[in-house]
């Protein structure tokens, strides 16, 4: 295909990484190439090396992009090895998912449109920012130098006003979505204070009534549509790709255990006084069973899955449970399974290992999960300011069942309640058996704690903390409310630990039936 010898112009307007916010011109042919922090740097003409991703250059059909045989470049979410581009494309270079919005310019007017300078300044804060309070700081920031330097001097007047107006209408937005989250954090809350047994234990049946008060106070119609503009958007990033492969491989973990009296080896017993009544080991109740859920995922073995110790061993960080231990009985597992999403059937669990000191386990399954490509562990250093994606099940089957169609909720319960067991069993079978996806940075990295602040509340402990390369770097396993809602990890080297100390097996105890 004919070259054109005359350079013509075209701008790249950085949307995400160290670059954000900033518009680069470019003559003629250009090398697109990366730099030692990972940014995207552009070079005149097409001189390739190792290090370049692409090479833009014109042609008679307008401009068009050529990808080098061993880099990984996506146009509007499509990976591409060569490809003609458009006004408004979207390019991500590289595995980092640096984003650039490419724009062909005439060289008579060099500037750009007041709907282009808006529309990029609103990418920018969207794609580039980290949370609502910096996707606000970014688009208030870089609004007015964007209007100030690059569009038309007779329409950056005119521009001035839209930015009021724009910025106006954001601030509101953003206002409202505070109401929204606070409504929901509210709800998180009231939700909390239904769980059952001696405050620790699930709730042993769930009606529709349950939820109603659900339903009633968050506008579905609202946060349905939130998410799927959230999806759409998350196709185009690293961020979505990771999300999307490591889902597959988190795993809904659900368990009950009691106590056994050491001198008679009975069963600890709920008296017919109700679910909350005395305890007792002569009575014939039922034997007691303190239900409760949370996340592991599996490794790349497809038999281990790491979560945290009090996911394992759910007695240790339970007061009411203490309070018995310390009394002599004996903790027992009674149960222990799991779920994978796009799987309809649960499958044992059984402990294998705990770590000593720190808050991680390693159980396993008592079948090969064949097709399940499990989570790698990373072997690089955790930085300040990196990225992360935590997946898990917060607040466990409530969120789920929250998560379900109605027509699919109504059925559920046109026979009346449903019991814990049945509920997850129904979820899995329905299709609903989904991990929930939080973003946020690291803010602080030693080797006994990773503290982030992506949001998750009880139920994700034992989730999985991913680098935006798809490695876990900590599993999720504590939430400190009082420092801004900051969330505390154990980093991944300490579960190494497990995976190679034999001795620090369980021995599993077989709970058997009640005496």
């Amino acid at each position: 295909m004919a070259r054109i010898d005359r350079p013509r112009i075209a701008q790249l307007v950085h949307l995400s990484g160290a670059q954000r916010g900033q518009t680069r011109r470019i003559w003629g042919v250009t090398s697109l190439a990366a730099d030692v922090d990972g940014e995207i740097t552009a070079v005149a003409g097409d001189s390739r090396t190792d290090e370049t991703f692409a090479v833009i250059l014109p042609d008679d059909e307008g401009w068009r992009l050529e990808v080098a045989p061993t880099a990984k470049v996506w146009v509007n979410g499509v990976r591409v090895r060569h490809r003609n581009l458009r006004d408004g494309d979207l390019l991500e270079l590289g595995e980092t998912g640096v984003l650039v919005r490419f724009r062909p310019r005439a060289a008579a007017t060099p500037y750009k449109s007041v709907r282009e300078a808006i529309s990029d300044c609103v990418d920018t804060a969207r794609l580039g920012g980290r949370g609502a309070i910096d996707r606000v700081g970014v688009l208030v920031r870089g609004t007015p130098y964007e209007m100030a330097t690059q569009v038309a001097p007779a329409a950056r007047v005119v521009a001035a006003l839209v930015v009021v107006a724009v910025l106006g209408s954001m601030t509101a937005l953003w206002v409202q979505n505070n109401r929204l989250e606070a409504q929901l954090a509210d709800q998180l809350a009231r939700i909390d204070d239904i769980s059952g047994l001696l405050d620790s234990s699930e709730t042993d049946a769930f009606t529709a009534d349950d939820f109603e008060e659900v339903r009633n106070e968050l506008d579905f119609r609202i946060e349905d549509t939130l998410s799927r503009i959230e999806a759409l958007e998350s196709r185009a990033t690293a961020r979505g790709r990771v999300i999307t492969d490591a889902s597959q491989a988190v795993v809904f973990v659900q368990g009950a255990y009691g106590f056994l009296d050491p001198a008679s080896g009975r069963a600890l017993r709920v008296g017919r006084a109700g679910p909350a009544g005395p305890l007792t080991v002569d009575g014939d109740g039922p034997p007691l069973e303190l239900r409760y859920t949370g996340t592991g995922f599996v490794l790349e073995d497809g038999i281990h899955i790491v979560t945290n110790r009090h996911v394992a061993q759910p007695w240790e960080s339970d007061q009411n449970a203490a309070r018995l231990v310390d009394q002599g009985f004996i903790p027992v597992m009674q149960r222990l399974v799991g779920y994978l999403p796009d799987r309809p059937e649960p499958f044992a669990l059984t402990a294998r290992r705990v770590h000593d000191e720190a808050d991680a386990a390693v159980l396993v399954c008592d079948e090969v999960l064949v097709g399940i490509v499990g989570l790698r562990l990373t072997e690089a250093d955790i930085a300040l300011g990196d990225e992360i994606v935590v997946l898990g099940y917060p607040t466990g089957l409530r969120a789920l069942l929250a998560r379900a169609e109605p027509d699919f909720v109504e059925e559920l319960f046109s026979d009346g309640p449903v019991g814990f067991w049945d509920l997850a069993q129904h979820l899995a079978r329905g299709g609903y058996m989904a991990p929930l996806a939080t973003r946020g940075i690291v803010g602080q990295a030693t080797a006994g704690a990773v503290v982030y602040d992506a949001e998750t509340t009880h139920g994700g402990s034992g989730g999985p903390v991913l680098a935006l390369d798809g490695s876990v770097i900590a599993v999720n396993a504590a939430i400190l409310p009082e420092f801004g809602g900051s969330n505390i990890g154990v980093p991944i080297d300490l579960v190494k630990e497990l995976l190679i100390n034999e001795s620090a097996d369980i021995e599993p105890v077989d709970a058997g039936a009640p005496q």
